[in-house]
């Protein structure tokens, strides 16, 4: 679990329970409407990453023909 995470869950259970039970809600929603493929997305791009084979945002620009240069 990330640091932002573990700090959100120590806010929350200063809140009543009530509170506590609606933003559970609304985690458990939005973690549902990730879809499989987008999950397997991030992971392979996580992936390339520690392989080291990614381009630097400008690189990527220049690429697509959207720089600034």
């Amino acid at each position: 679990m990330t640091k932002l995470l573990e700090q959100a869950f120590e806010q929350l259970r200063e809140l009543p329970e009530d509170f506590q039970d609606k933003a559970a809600k609304q985690l458990i929603r939005y973690v549902d409407e990730i879809s499989t493929d987008e999950r397997l997305d991030v992971e392979e791009g996580r992936q390339a990453y520690r392989r080291g084979e990614f381009v630097s945002l400008e690189q990527w620009r220049d690429e697509m023909g959207t720089s600034d240069h």
